[in-house]
């Protein structure tokens, strides 16, 4: 059998084995360079992309901070008219209640001066608030020209529907003018009858 004998000098031989893989890393090194070079495109081209998407965030951001504050200052006025109707609730509770503890004395005096007997006459008159309650004690000083007027005046006192608890504090006689009077002082409690004393 006949052998292949290669006639190619050594030195020619090495010169193309060095020279085909001179081509292959070449080859490869630019398959390398063009790989990142793609690479960093694309990496390039997302962070972009994210910057865009940040830059969108940023302004969403920006909108929703704007709305936040637009939500605190209308959600800060709400809860101030909630205060003021608060307040105003109170304030109104506080006049009706003090409506109804409101004393009408004309209404009262008038009642008063059309049921005095004829011969009896008033000097003053006071009141005091009762211990406990929201009621009003009376205090008449009056006089009269005879014990039967006195008694009358009580009389009437008692059948008022305006007023109870009545008493004779003192009735004293005394001269005046050779007149007999008698001075007297009653008291009385002033009872709530809406119309007359009560608003």
């Amino acid at each position: 059998m006949i052998k292949g004998i290669n006639l190619i000098p050594e030195e020619l031989s090495r010169y193309y084995r060095l020279r085909k893989w001179r081509r292959i890393i070449i080859f490869f090194s630019c398959v390398y360079v063009i790989s990142l070079a793609s690479i960093f495109m694309y990496q390039r081209y997302l962070i972009s992309q994210k910057m865009v998407e940040l830059k969108r965030l940023v302004v969403e951001k920006e909108v929703l901070v704007a709305k936040s504050q637009e939500y605190t200052r209308i959600l800060q006025r709400i809860q101030d008219i909630q205060r003021r109707e608060e307040e105003i609730k109170r304030r109104f509770a506080f006049l009706s209640e003090v409506e109804k503890k409101r004393i009408t004395w004309s209404g009262m005096l008038k009642r008063i001066s059309n049921d005095i007997p004829d011969g009896v006459w008033l000097r003053g008159m006071s009141t005091s608030d009762i211990e406990k309650t929201e009621g009003k004690r009376i205090r008449f000083l009056g006089s009269a020209v005879s014990n039967r007027g006195v008694a009358e005046f009580i009389f009437t006192l008692e059948n008022s529907p305006i007023f109870g608890d009545i008493s004779l504090a003192y009735l004293q006689k005394r001269e005046q003018d050779s007149i007999t009077v008698y001075d007297f002082e009653v008291h009385a409690n002033l009872q709530r009858t809406d119309g007359i004393i009560y608003e």
